[in-house]
């Protein structure tokens, strides 16, 4: 499967629960439970410059993927599905998957000033829901 460069943002209108948010696409936007999924993107952090205090800027990323469970003419309920990574599986396989794929050398930094807004950045109403359609593609398209 791959994923089509068709993509459209929605946004995220409501948090049901930890598992399930509301997203404003629905049937008539395309939405299908077999093909669509959604990246929910936002504002990870705010950075400032130390000295003057100005906002410099924001770090964006994805917060999230969700699936469509409950598809409505003009909205869908969304959850996350668990992808498993082989640590889940084995420590053994979580070990060859680090050996074979190799691990990012470290910068000699002050741990005590790390701040990682990726670790846990919420999803909030008003974040960017965006839109991905995947299909199943041809060998002749393989190819190309």
């Amino acid at each position: 499967m791959n994923t089509v460069a068709q993509k459209k943002n929605f946004k995220v209108v409501r948090i049901l629960d930890e598992y399930r948010i509301v997203v404003n696409a629905g049937i008539k936007d395309g939405v299908s439970s077999k093909t669509t999924y959604f990246d929910i993107t936002g504002a990870l952090d705010e950075i400032y410059d130390p000295e003057t205090q100005e906002l410099l800027g924001t770090i964006d990323g994805v917060k999230a993927s969700v699936y469509p469970s409950d598809i409505y003419e003009k909205m869908c309920i969304c959850k996350a599905q668990r992808v498993f990574t082989p640590m889940d599986l084995s420590p053994t396989l979580g070990l060859l998957e680090q050996a074979l794929m190799g691990k990012p050398e470290k910068l000699p930094v002050d741990k005590s000033q790390i701040s990682n807004p990726e670790a846990y950045t919420p999803i909030v109403i008003g974040d960017t829901a965006v839109m991905r359609v995947k299909r199943l593609s041809s060998p002749e398209e393989e190819r190309s």
